[in-house]
C-alpha cells in the first residue's frame, strides 16, 4: 500500500523558527477560539495547500509566499473563524463549512463545488 501525504506548508515564527506545518488552533488568541477553532483551522489549512500549491488558485492564500509567516497564517484562521464561528458543539456541520469555503473561494475568483460524503443528519 502506498501512502500518499500532503505537503502542508512550513509555518515560521518570526525568528524563523519552525511553528509548524499548517495551522494549529493552539494558536488563536481567544480561549473559545482555541477550544472549538479546529474547523476554521482545517479551513484556513485547505486554503494555504490549495492556494500555495495549485496552480491557478493563488488567490486562496494572500501571504508571503517565499516564507509562510504565523502571523499570516493567523490571519488566514481568524478569517476562517469569522465565517465558520463555533457554537458549543464546535463546527460540526461538512456541508455548511464545504459551502462556506466555496463562498470564500468564490469571491477571490475561483469556482469551486463542495462534495461532502456523509450519512447522518447534521451534515445537510
Amino acid at each position: 500500500m502506498k501512502i500518499i501525504e500532503l505537503e502542508f506548508p512550513f509555518v515560521q515564527e518570526e525568528d524563523g523558527k519552525r511553528a509548524g506545518y499548517g495551522g494549529n488552533q493552539e494558536w488563536f488568541p481567544g480561549e473559545w477560539q482555541r477550544k472549538a477553532g479546529c474547523g476554521s483551522t482545517n479551513a484556513a489549512n485547505m486554503a494555504a495547500y490549495y492556494g500555495l500549491r495549485v496552480p491557478g488558485m493563488e488567490a486562496l492564500y494572500e501571504g508571503r509566499r517565499d516564507r509562510i509567516r504565523k502571523e499570516d497564517y493567523l490571519a488566514l484562521m481568524e478569517n476562517m473563524y469569522a465565517r465558520m464561528t463555533p457554537g458549543v458543539m464546535g463546527y460540526p456541520y461538512p456541508a455548511r463549512m464545504g459551502r462556506q469555503f466555496a463562498a470564500y473561494a468564490k469571491e477571490r475568483g475561483i469556482a469551486l463545488k463542495p462534495v461532502v460524503f456523509c450519512h447522518w443528519k447534521a451534515c445537510k
